[in-house]
């Protein structure tokens, strides 16, 4: 980053001066000094000696001078000194940093933040954390509260090492000024300043060397509403690729992470197998493999161009959900490549594996075969018995149209593959559910009725009735839009990725959404029984559910983080069911689909991470309180209860 001039801060100081003679202070301050606080900093935490401030003496809301304040010591609080005569007031602001960033406007204290940004790895820049802060007299403790959001992401893989630009794109500014008001309202983009640095930009760039495993830190002009950031990877060479992340919410003084993203040995590979992400922990790696079907060989629609961007786009996508997130180090991520003879899978297949679908969902039992042997037969780590074929998961990249669904099979009980999953994704997203496009998931309530969307509830006398959701209702879910036949949550395929293969393959979760009001009789929930089992996310016997040991710790937890009050017994779930059948959480990724597991889900998940990864094979938070108090240290310890489309505070 090029260093900043002192410049616009200086001719404010002598154009202050040159307007002193309208002001008459009743005094000056000699030997002036200032305690100042760092408040709600996530990045810089302590002062350092020789960190400056600016500061400005007020008339009302105009600044009369300006000065600047350095650091003799080292903490959260800190002295500040400056070495001329200060102006006696009632009204200071301060901004951190001292530097041409700040300028008075005329209604405010103006922050700029860049466009051009420098990447410092597992840090920010320190002179684009603008704080700022107000103060009535210099014997009061100035306390200094951020001015801008900060963005987080993380790179992993091979092709990091190549990457020399990353730009964040947005459908709002992400750059340009920030207005400093009162000790109330910090914020307020203002952009009629000229230079191109003040005014506002859709996008932050950032040039410098990049590494794998580096975590990234970006300044960006807080917004008023979520929004979709694109970040776009560049290597030397002018190579590209763009991964979208939807629902950023930009607040300030607030983290917002991206996640990880993944890149492969290079931004452009070739190949018929690559790794998109490497295992680096744990015994053994936990193998999935992208399997495509219907897509053609060159670039463009239904290219192999568009398959592997929607493969790096699901992995991402999945794996900046907890608790993948914290565990992506656990994983081998293959995408395969087996062209089509025709692009996209209608009436009549055209993939050369061969695959003949039984019905709008499912798989034939030869087709399920075929697809394990295909990806048996290249999976480098079954070749060399690093793992077992039963322990690999695969995810079917359908380029349907509009006559395929989303399902996760698994192989035959007592087969040599027992166990190993395929979750089916039509890619294109146009198959419907009723007449709700994929994405618009209503399922959880009974369905899309004439007066709205149904909930399963129990009176006092234990009875279940249906009960309509309202728009305050759906709000408290944190649903977007309500009217009419498109409300609920607006996703993409990769909210299915997460469902199918997240919650139906790794974790080995059923569905917990209902769609008619037909009773659940059964006695068990199939799957449970088996080895190993599956459906532990449902009861028959609410009293003894398989979460029972979490909902006995729910004060506890709730104690340190109240979002874990979500815990509870809701009737409703095993794909149809509206009584006799309960989940743990009232929403979740296997209710409708939303990026978040439920707690009791996670834990599943984890419990399957831990076996699948040769880390703790015996792993068991149902049966074993130690496991499961293990996993909610390790829960706790990531923010893993965070669900954003309900929570909008950072993790």
């Amino acid at each position: 980053m090029r260093p900043r001039s002192l410049l616009l801060l200086g001719a404010l100081a002598a154009g202050l001066a040159a307007s002193c003679s309208l002001y008459e202070p009743d005094s000056m301050l000699g030997d002036t000094r200032v305690k100042i606080v760092l408040e709600d900093n996530a990045v810089k935490t302590r002062w350092a000696d020789g960190d400056r401030v600016s500061a400005f003496a007020m008339d009302g809301t105009r600044p009369v001078s300006s000065y600047i304040f350095t650091a003799s010591g080292r903490g959260k609080e800190t002295e500040f000194f400056c070495p001329t005569g200060v102006v006696e007031t009632t009204d200071y602001r301060f901004l951190y940093p001292a530097d041409g960033s700040v300028t008075m406007a005329g209604d405010g204290i103006r922050a700029t933040v860049p466009v051009s940004q420098e990447p410092v790895a597992g840090a920010l820049a320190p002179d684009l954390f603008l704080s700022a802060g107000r103060s009535g007299g210099l014997d009061e403790t100035v306390r200094l509260r951020p001015l801008v959001a900060l963005v987080r992401f993380t790179l992993l893989g091979g092709a990091a090492e190549t990457v020399t630009k990353v730009t964040l794109s947005g459908s709002a500014p992400l750059s340009g000024s920030i207005v400093f008001y009162d000790a109330e309202t910090l914020q307020s983009a203002f952009y009629d300043t000229p230079g191109a640095e003040a005014n506002p930009s859709n996008y932050i760039q950032m040039d410098g060397r990049f590494s794998s495993g580096g975590v990234y830190y970006a300044a960006a002009v807080p917004g008023a509403s979520d929004m979709t950031v694109l970040v776009t990877l560049e290597d030397a060479a002018g190579h590209q690729h763009t991964i979208p992340v939807e629902h950023v919410s930009l607040r300030a003084g607030d983290i917002t992470d991206l996640g990880t993203l993944y890149l492969g040995p290079s931004l452009v590979e070739s190949g018929d197998l690559f790794p998109i992400m490497t295992a680096t922990r744990g015994p053994k790696p936990i193998v999935l493999m992208f399997v495509p079907d219907g897509f053609v060989d060159g670039t463009g629609a239904n290219s192999r161009e568009e398959y592997v961007k929607a493969c790096r786009e699901g992995a991402a996508y999945i794996f900046n959900v907890e608790p993948f997130k914290s565990n992506c180090d656990r994983f081998t991520v293959y995408v395969a490549w087996k062209a089509a003879a025709e692009a996209g899978v209608g009436t009549t297949f055209g993939a050369e594996l061969g695959v003949w679908y039984e019905n709008y969902l499912g798989l034939r039992a030869q087709a399920r075969q075929d697809i394990c042997d295909f990806a048996e037969a290249i999976c480098p780590e079954i070749r060399e018995g690093v793992t077992e074929p039963r322990d690999m998961g695969i995810f079917l990249l359908v380029n349907g149209r509009k006559n395929y669904g989303a399902v996760c099979e698994w192989s035959e009980p007592e087969s040599r593959n027992e166990g190993r999953f395929i979750a089916v994704l039509d890619y294109t997203g146009a198959y419907q559910y009723g007449s709700l496009p994929v994405g618009v998931i209503p399922a959880q309530w009974g369905g899309n009725t004439s007066t709205g969307p149904l909930e399963a509830r129990t009176d006092a006398n234990g009875n279940t009735y249906t009960y309509t959701l309202s728009e305050t209702d759906f709000r408290e879910l944190g649903y977007m839009n309500y009217a009419g036949s498109s409300w609920g949550y607006l996703g993409s395929w990769k909210n299915t990725l997460l469902h199918e293969g997240g919650g139906h393959g790794i974790g080995r979760l059923q569905d917990e959404y209902w769609f008619s009001t037909t009773a659940y009789t059964g006695s068990a929930v199939p799957g449970q029984t088996m080895t190993p089992p599956r459906g532990l996310n449902l009861t028959t016997t609410p009293e003894n559910a398989p979460w029972k040991a979490l909902l006995e710790m729910r004060e506890e937890l709730m104690a340190r983080d109240p979002r874990y009050g979500r815990i509870g017994n809701y009737q409703g779930g095993y794909a149809k069911y509206f009584s006799g059948v309960w989940r743990p959480e009232r929403a979740g990724a296997m209710n409708d689909l939303r990026p978040y597991f439920g707690t009791w889900d996670r834990a599943l998940i984890y419990q399957r991470i831990m076996q699948m990864s040769g880390a703790d094979p015996s792993f068991d938070v149902v049966a074993d309180p130690a496991d499961l108090r293990t996993f909610l240290d390790a829960d706790l310890a990531v923010g893993g209860n965070y669900d954003p489309l309900r929570d909008k505070t950072v993790r």
